[in-house]
């Protein structure tokens, strides 16, 4: 399996359209293994992998300080390895966003999204959750994440990936999500046809 580094290497070659491709082939219903590298036919995009850093690609793509997938450290404990596992961080204007992605066949109840509020605890009260999902929420994953908006996740559908993704209007779509979530409380605007 390729390194962080190499994952890294790979994706900043991508350009708009070959995002757009890669979401395409994410979109795929019959995927089975991994997905080939466009660049490196001896190399493969772990499942999860072509999702985390298409995501934060799509947004560095358009001008955002993005931080790719890292590794948080155990620095609390006398026992070594890592505490949280981030799939990557945006930073747009004075927004600041955790990123987490589920390229799971089933819908993501909100045990995950608690997850991402666990983690969001640990950082300065500014910083929110973006919350990508493949397959969507449970319907108890969208409710209870409207009634504990703090800290604030931000859900993000296919159709919102996918729209904003092939519009390039990644920044515009965190934008309009974060003001839905300030004025009427929803973090889980679909974006659809408001961009």
């Amino acid at each position: 399996m390729p390194s962080e580094r190499e994952y890294q290497e790979e994706i900043r070659r991508y350009t708009h359209s070959d995002l757009v491709s890669l979401y395409d082939e994410l979109s795929g219903e019959e995927r089975t293994g991994p997905l080939s590298f466009r660049y490196s036919e001896s190399r493969q995009w772990d499942l999860g992998k072509a999702l985390e850093y298409l995501i934060v690609r799509a947004f560095e793509e358009e001008g955002a300080e993005v931080r790719y997938p890292f590794e948080v450290p155990n620095t609390f404990t006398e026992r070594a390895g890592t505490m949280e596992q981030i799939d990557g961080a945006v930073y747009y204007q004075a927004l600041a966003c955790l990123i987490e992605a589920k390229d799971w066949s089933g819908p993501v109840d909100y045990d995950e999204i608690a997850r991402l509020q666990a983690n969001l605890l640990r950082r300065p009260t500014p910083t929110f959750g973006l919350f990508f999902a493949r397959n969507g929420y449970t319907t108890p994953a969208i409710i209870l994440t409207r009634v504990r908006m703090q800290p604030t996740v931000l859900l993000w559908e296919w159709s919102d990936l996918g729209e904003a993704l092939i519009r390039r209007r990644m920044r515009d779509a965190l934008l309009l999500k974060y003001r839905c979530a300030v004025d009427e409380g929803d973090p889980a605007l679909n974006v659809r046809g408001l961009l």
